[in-house]
């Protein structure tokens, strides 16, 4: 197609442009047709479109959670919806090891270990976003938790599909260098806010055994793909599991969803004598003014951020809500 100047301009930004005829070949070479293209092709279909809005008859009271099943090494919460009466379920599962907080390794690799499960279930999360199903997970200083949540017909297929993928975790070396390096600017990005900083040094002086995220960052380039195969084999050797699942679901289907992650992650349950290190635990602070001053690490931020904290004891239920109606 020969090239024109283009001599007219549009009204709105005066841009460029030419108007030109169709050449007789491109039009030819349509109506002959293209012939099959394999890459072109109508989407799948989503499987996670739930089909099932039918409502589980649960006339009960409504009650907090309850224990219905517990082994050795897993315990299950579940609380059917009795109040709202809608066709959707919620799935909740706290992975808790002891190797969480081993070491700053264990704690950076802990996090490479989401990211690259994340990074698995890219197209599968996509689809259940689309189908109004949602996953997200967070680290705590026991280890992982799981959330899922949506349309109760599909949501266990999600659930399986996370399953699977945390059972045989694939660690492409090229993905975790991206990882590796997306990460690490993370840490480094949280360092820098004031606010941010603030908290993680506050929380290291409160709990018994904690991480900071400098301590991550000081360690993170030194591990490798072949580390984080090992964390994972040794994460699923020393596992306790507490699920919650509640909304539109039996407690039969329940049961059911929690004993076959045991059976196909193939866990091996923490030992009860480690079983006390997996509660939080606050220290508790000496009397009187203890003050911690610690340096900006953004030399181009003139910002500060001050942070008063008061312990007043153990807490319940009722003191939290008490300090909150103080403030």
């Amino acid at each position: 197609m020969r090239r024109e100047r283009a001599r007219r301009k549009e009204p709105w930004f005066q841009t460029a442009y030419s108007v030109l005829d169709v050449p007789c070949e491109w039009d030819d070479r349509w109506r002959s047709g293209f012939g099959e293209n394999a890459d072109l092709h109508v989407p799948t279909p989503n499987e996670f479109i739930a089909t099932d809005f039918s409502i589980l008859s649960n006339d009960g009271v409504n009650v907090p959670p309850t224990l219905v099943h517990e082994t050795p090494g897993c315990k299950l919460w579940y609380r059917p919806d009795v109040k709202f009466k809608v066709p959707k379920a919620y799935i909740c599962a706290n992975l808790m090891t002891p190797l969480s907080n081993r070491d700053p390794e264990s704690a950076v690799l802990l996090d490479l270990m989401l990211y690259v499960l994340d990074y698995n279930l890219k197209e599968i999360t996509y689809a259940a976003d689309v189908a109004q199903l949602s996953f997200s997970h967070s680290t705590h200083e026991h280890g992982v938790t799981l959330q899922l949540g949506g349309f109760s017909h599909k949501l266990p297929l999600l659930f399986e599909a996370v399953r699977d993928h945390l059972a045989e975790l694939v660690v492409d070396p090229s993905v975790f260098e991206l990882i590796q390096k997306q990460l690490r600017k993370n840490y480094h990005n949280y360092l820098i806010k004031p606010e941010k900083l603030s908290k993680d040094i506050r929380l290291q002086h409160m709990q018994q055994i904690r991480w900071g995220i400098a301590d991550k960052l000081s360690v993170i380039e030194s591990l490798t793909p072949s580390q984080l195969a090992t964390f994972h084999k040794d994460f699923k050797s020393e596992l306790f599991l507490e699920f919650l699942v509640q909304g539109n679901i039996t407690q039969t289907d329940s049961i059911a969803i929690v004993s076959k992650f045991s059976s196909v992650v193939q866990i091996s349950p923490v030992l009860p004598s480690k079983l006390p290190t997996l509660r939080s635990r606050c220290l508790r602070l000496p009397k009187g003014n203890c003050i911690c001053r610690v340096e900006n690490r953004n030399e181009d931020d003139p910002n500060s951020v001050v942070t008063c904290y008061y312990q007043i004891g153990p807490g319940t239920i009722r003191t939290v809500a008490l300090t909150e109606l103080l403030i």
